[in-house]
């Protein structure tokens, strides 16, 4: 394995830590596999919830399995963002991996009212 300079190696691990902070496309996909692979801890319910939210590219209509209207996506996603608080506060133990994908799958509900 080739060694890189102290500057070179610094360089590198700030532009990977902003790729992971930023690349929600990136976080999405840690967390739909996280989901896939039920090793978080999730109910079978808020698994397959957030599998329907985050596995899908199709307009937010449509993932949310609401009608075309901006009030009715906008209502969807206030009740999804309600639903994923309420499985962080009934994990019993809070796990870390349950609030990452929760606040992921937050994140991307958010996103859905911009698009």
């Amino acid at each position: 394995m080739p060694q890189l300079d102290t500057a070179t190696g610094d360089w590198l691990r700030v532009e990977i830590e902003r790729l992971w902070a930023t690349a929600h496309e990136l976080n999405e996909l840690r967390a739909l596999l996280a989901v896939r692979r039920g090793d978080i801890g999730l109910d079978i319910a808020a698994s397959n919830e957030a599998e329907r939210i985050l596995g899908s590219t199709a307009a937010p209509a449509h993932r949310l399995e609401v009608g075309d209207s901006e009030p009715e996506v906008r209502a969807a996603v206030v009740a999804g963002g309600r639903a994923m608080g309420a499985v962080v506060r009934s994990t019993r133990w809070r796990s870390p991996g349950v609030i990452e994908v929760s606040q992921i799958v937050v994140r991307t509900l958010e996103g859905m009212l911009v698009s």
